[in-house]
């Protein structure tokens, strides 16, 4: 599971549960829009767990910033420590690509993430086809209010999240060979189910980057990953070894390589996996 750090990135243990909210699709009192003042912002308390079902029923904002239907949500700030984990669920392979804008309590924009942090993971059968992501908040003591808008863009619209094929999945599961089918894939679309989790968070934080305000003519400030960097003889020696184990048919020992390679940042092994597998 990957954490983005926002204002401050920490190490964090979760605290505490909640029942599930569903902001199911209504008519809002204004449905076109061009403020994110005008959105209708849904009150949620921490922990929290909820569901927007974004529909043709939904605010659509249209500004120099946004042009898509958005969802929001908002809370007040009582504790520095906040994790929000974000889910896009793929229904019929079709998916809302969410993006997340994060203001404070004067609608200043402290950091935006686009659709890339929010991806899908083929090696989380736990989760299942979603596109997903976590975000660490540790928030300075100014900040008293939070609001949380939810969105997709043009970009992401024309874009396409391949899904690992059931059959492949079992398989894999089983620690078998999985079969030499095509992967199913699913359209970005405007409209779909959007879940998200506010959680309690403590730990050890850095500063990395300061607000700025949403008032700016583009989107402010977009966050990086962080990467970690393998040696070239590094990723030959994890590349070579799951060739080998799958050509060895021993796909115990090659799901093993692949997950130690992914958890030191070895570049495409999970492709080198796949690979190796069809080709056998």
């Amino acid at each position: 599971m990957k954490k983005i750090a926002t204002v401050l990135l920490g190490v964090s243990v979760l605290f505490g549960c909640s029942s599930h909210q569903d902001f199911g699709s209504h008519n809002p009192t204004e449905q076109s829009i061009s403020k994110i003042e005008q959105i209708e912002w849904q009150q949620v308390d921490i922990p929290a767990n909820f569901s927007f079902h974004i529909s043709s029923n939904t605010q659509y904002l249209t500004n120099q910033d946004f042009s898509s239907p958005v969802a929001g949500f908002a809370f007040e700030v009582t504790e520095p420590e906040i994790t929000i984990e974000v889910s896009g669920i793929v229904k019929q392979l079709k998916v809302f690509a969410p993006n997340l804008a994060l203001y404070d309590q004067n609608f200043n924009l402290i950091r935006n993430y686009n659709a890339s942090y929010f991806d899908y993971d083929d090696t989380d059968f736990i989760r299942g086809d979603v596109l997903f992501g976590d975000i660490v908040l540790n928030l300075p003591i100014q900040t008293t209010k939070i609001y949380g808008l939810i969105y997709t863009t043009k970009q992401d619209l024309a874009d396409t999240t391949e899904l690992l094929h059931p059959a492949k999945a079992m398989a894999i599961a089983k620690r078998t060979v999985p079969p030499q089918i095509d992967n199913p894939i699913a359209q970005h679309v405007e409209q779909g189910e959007i879940r998200i989790a506010l959680k309690r968070d403590s730990g050890l934080s850095s500063f990395i980057q300061s607000s700025k305000s949403a008032s700016a003519p583009e989107i402010p400030v977009i966050a990086t990953k962080t990467a970690v960097v393998a040696l070239p003889e590094t990723e030959n020696y994890y590349h070579s070894s799951i060739k080998a184990a799958v050509a060895a048919d021993d796909i115990p020992k090659a799901l093993a390589l692949l997950e130690e390679a992914k958890s030191i940042g070895i570049k495409d092994a999970q492709k080198v996996f796949v690979n190796a597998v069809n080709n056998r």
